[in-house]
C-alpha cells in the first residue's frame, strides 16, 4: 500500500519567532516522515523570510494585506493552491504556536477521515475572567444552531464526532480543499477555523477530533486573551 504524502505547513510572521526552534524541531521529530514542509510568510519586511531560509525551511514569500485576518486568509490559500497543484494526499494544518506530539501525523491519518483535528488549547476571557478551553466544539443539545467547548471530552482519550475546531493540528484530505477555500466574513465575530468548518458541514464532510493527540499551545505571554461568545452561531 502507498504511504499517504502530506503537506504539512501554515501562514506565518514574524511575531512568531518566539517559537520557531521549538517548532521546526517538533516538525523534524514526526515519526512520519512522507511529509513536506512549507511555511508561507506575511511579514512587512522580508527579515524572518531571510531567516527562515538561513534555517532550511522551504517558505514562500505571501502577501501582506495590513489586516491580520486577512493575511491569514490570503495567505492560507496560498498554500491550498500549492497543495492543489501537487500530489499530496493531505494538507496537516499545523500553525506554528502548536507542538504536536510526535505520532500526531500517524495517528491523524490512520483515523480514516476526512476531516480530524488534534487538541490544543487557548485562553478566552468570559465576564472578565479568563479561562482555558480547547479548541474544539460540540452540538449543544437540543439546540441544533449552536455549539459549545468540548472542555470535559478534550481531556478523555477518544474519537468524537464534532461540530467546529481550530486550524492549528488539523489534517484535511485532498478531496475536501478541492471542494472548499479559506474565508471569512468581516464583522461576524468569528475567523476562518469556524467558516471553515461551516462550509465543510454544509458539503455534508464530517469533522472529527482525537483527543489521544494532546499538542501544546505555545502561546506568547504577551498576548490578551480573546473575547469568545461561549456559544458559536452555525
Amino acid at each position: 500500500m502507498t504511504k499517504a504524502k502530506v503537506l504539512i505547513g501554515c501562514p506565518t510572521y514574524d511575531g512568531k519567532a518566539y517559537c520557531l526552534d521549538r517548532f521546526l524541531q517538533s516538525v523534524k521529530d514526526f515519526n512520519f516522515k512522507n511529509f513536506e514542509f512549507v511555511l508561507v510568510d506575511n511579514s512587512k519586511t522580508e527579515d524572518y523570510f531571510n531567516l527562515l531560509q538561513r534555517k532550511g525551511v522551504n517558505v514562500i514569500r505571501g502577501k501582506d494585506l495590513g489586516h491580520p485576518v486577512k493575511n491569514v486568509i490570503v495567505n492560507r490559500n496560498i498554500l491550498r493552491d500549492y497543495f492543489l497543484e501537487k500530489d499530496f494526499d493531505y494538507f496537516f494544518s499545523l500553525e506554528q504556536d502548536v507542538i504536536a506530539p510526535k505520532d500526531a501525523v500517524d495517528k491523524l491519518i490512520d483515523n480514516k477521515k476526512d476531516i480530524i483535528s488534534g487538541v490544543y488549547y487557548t485562553v478566552y476571557r468570559f465576564k472578565g475572567e479568563p479561562g482555558i478551553r480547547p479548541l474544539l466544539w460540540a452540538s449543544v443539545e437540543g439546540n441544533t444552531e449552536a455549539v459549545r467547548f468540548m472542555s470535559t471530552e478534550a481531556k478523555k482519550p477518544g474519537l468524537y464526532r464534532i461540530k467546529a475546531c481550530g486550524l492549528g493540528c488539523l489534517m484535511i484530505a485532498r478531496k475536501v480543499l478541492e471542494d472548499i477555500k479559506f474565508r471569512y466574513v468581516e464583522n461576524s465575530g468569528v475567523f476562518d477555523d469556524i467558516w471553515f468548518c461551516q462550509d465543510a458541514d454544509k458539503k455534508r464532510y464530517e469533522i472529527w477530533a482525537d483527543t489521544s493527540i494532546q499538542c501544546d499551545h505555545d502561546l506568547d505571554i504577551k498576548v490578551k486573551p480573546a473575547e469568545k461568545p461561549k456559544y458559536l452561531q452555525f
